[in-house]
């Protein structure tokens, strides 16, 4: 090798190390806020959130993930594999207790494995430019720097996913069984995080055939690969048989009727996950490379958009199920920005001049969007603050109706198990289901949303006239449903 390609090859590896220096910067500042962020779904962050605790208090079980939300009980989420959880709760153990910092630091870890593994795989198929600038675009992505942070499983399975592609191509490659090994392992995990990661089958089954063709449907190997990831099957039916003989607060087996606004979905994609210069760039990756040039990348979104067509009601409700578009995107980002500053019709690019405005005005997308990440709004601390109030002032065996909305995190700061509570209906129906409540068990009432509460007159004068009050300021209220008020 000769000293002008050793002295580039160095001169790349800074720029890569670089590049996962300002991923794990992002992503690690200010790691200890609570589980009230913005841009998720704060009723998944409390079931997630109360479901690593759990663990982490009362046993880890993990064949029985439970969440605080459903009063008497039984506390079961049937839901995915909690792996992710599970790998929380074992930070809050090495840690010495529950900090928010531990749990998102799993999120973190993960994410940054994702990206080394997405440099890796787009640099042995496209090369060591696009691979970087792929690499620049998904360490930065708001949407993905957001996700990266939280307690989710998304990026737990994202992570999977693009490492059972990348350890499936490096087989196909090799021919190493570690390879395939590794990949059926990961793959496994994915759709064990989320059952719908099973579109990935369609970039694996891609490679299968490129390299074997009909003898793909021959090879045992290959149905060994299959049989590994459906064992993760059972999880499911396991979960979902527990279920049907349970009253549980929620069953996750359904698909929703309605889908939402699409215009949100849009905006999380083009601002949230793209931003307006990766916008270009990707489109530019898009159009300018066939799929006979790029057939992995263009399978791979394919395989993308087939997931989102199939999951769309989901999508438009929580723009979080996006996550998964960000490393088949970012490999055409890379591409796209590689095609630029290769082609001879855009020499101007290559002036420091031309690319200054550029980046000044991607810096003022990113930093807008970060200094909302970083910082919980006031309305949302008053769900921490309110809790711990309630958490001195309540014995530990009650259960307690939180309100925040209608999501069960009030609840969780609460440090109780019982029900959460939406105060967006008429007085009555607001009175019987609380009474009903009361009857299973309930033994005290508190509400952060004090707006709401103070909307609903009717609910508000009953339980002032029918119990006491324990503890009333200007962000909480709390009432004692066994004390008597002014009747």
């Amino acid at each position: 090798m000769s000293h002008q390609n050793i002295s580039s090859d160095r001169f790349h590896w800074k720029w890569v190390v670089l590049v996962l220096f300002l991923a794990c910067a992002v992503r690690a500042y200010n790691l200890n806020v609570p589980f009230v962020e913005r841009f998720n779904a704060i009723s998944r962050l409390s079931n997630c959130a109360s479901v690593v605790r759990n663990f982490y208090e009362h046993g880890f079980n993990f064949f029985y993930p439970e969440i605080d939300e459903n009063g008497p009980g039984p506390y079961l989420l049937n839901a995915e594999m909690p792996t992710y959880a599970y790998l929380m709760a074992l930070a809050y153990k090495l840690t010495g207790g529950v900090h928010e910092w531990a749990a998102r630091a799993v999120s973190v870890l993960f994410s940054i494995a994702a990206l080394w593994l997405l440099y890796l795989l787009i640099r042995k198929t496209a090369g060591e430019r696009p691979a970087l600038f792929a690499l620049v675009f998904a360490a930065l992505s708001p949407m993905n720097v957001a996700l990266s942070r939280s307690i989710q499983c998304d990026m737990t399975m994202v992570f999977a996913g693009t490492a059972a592609l990348y350890f499936f191509y490096r087989y196909c490659e090799t021919q190493k069984l570690i390879f395939f090994l590794w990949s059926s392992f990961f793959m496994a995990m994915a759709v064990g995080t989320k059952i719908y990661a099973l579109y990935l089958f369609i970039p694996i089954i891609y490679l299968a055939w490129e390299r074997e063709k009909w003898a793909v449907f021959t090879r045992p190997r290959n149905y060994f690969y299959c049989l590994v990831v459906s064992l993760t099957f059972i999880w499911y039916f396991y979960m979902w048989k527990v279920g049907q003989g349970q009253k549980l607060a929620y069953s996750t087996f359904g698909y929703p009727d309605a889908p939402g606004q699409w215009t949100v979905t849009a905006k999380a994609f083009l601002l949230h996950a793209l931003t307006p210069v990766g916008a270009a760039l990707f489109l530019f990756g898009i159009f300018k490379n066939t799929f006979n040039s790029h057939r992995l990348a263009w399978v791979w979104l394919f395989s993308v958009v087939f997931y989102l067509m199939v999951m769309w009601p989901m999508v438009v409700m929580h723009p979080y199920y996006l996550l998964p578009a960000i490393p088949p995107v970012a490999y055409f980002f890379g591409l796209g920005a590689d095609r630029i500053l290769s082609s001879a019709r855009f020499r101007f690019v290559r002036c420091a001049w031309f690319w200054l405005p550029i980046c000044l005005l991607e810096i003022f997308f990113l930093s807008y969007y970060y200094r909302l990440l970083y910082v919980i709004p006031q309305d949302r601390m008053a769900i921490v603050v309110s809790g711990k109030v309630t958490d001195a002032l309540v014995p530990k065996d009650s259960l307690v109706v939180a309100s925040w909305g209608a999501s069960p995190i009030q609840l969780y700061y609460c440090h109780r198990r019982g029900w959460s509570f939406d105060l967006t209906r008429s007085g009555k129906e607001l009175i019987e289901d609380l009474e009903k409540k009361r009857e299973q068990g309930a033994g005290y009432f508190m509400t952060t949303t004090l707006d709401d509460f103070h909307k609903a007159s009717d609910f508000e004068v009953y339980l002032r006239t029918h119990y006491g009050v324990t503890k009333e300021n200007e962000e909480m209220i709390l009432f004692d449903l066994k004390a008597a008020g002014s009747r």
